[in-house]
């Protein structure tokens, strides 16, 4: 299952976010879309290697 969730103030700032970690019930990770992108870039630089 996947959740994608754009807060563009921060996932702090909005009133979901007081909810959504204890709300979904499962182990989760947040990154911010610049860290996604680097992640990406790391990753095809590994797969050319």
């Amino acid at each position: 299952m996947v959740c994608y969730l754009h807060t563009p103030n921060g996932l702090i700032a909005c009133k979901l976010g007081e909810k959504f970690d204890k709300g979904i019930g499962v182990v989760h990770t947040a990154r911010n879309w610049n860290t996604v992108v680097k992640m990406h870039e790391l990753a095809q630089d590994l797969k050319e290697s």
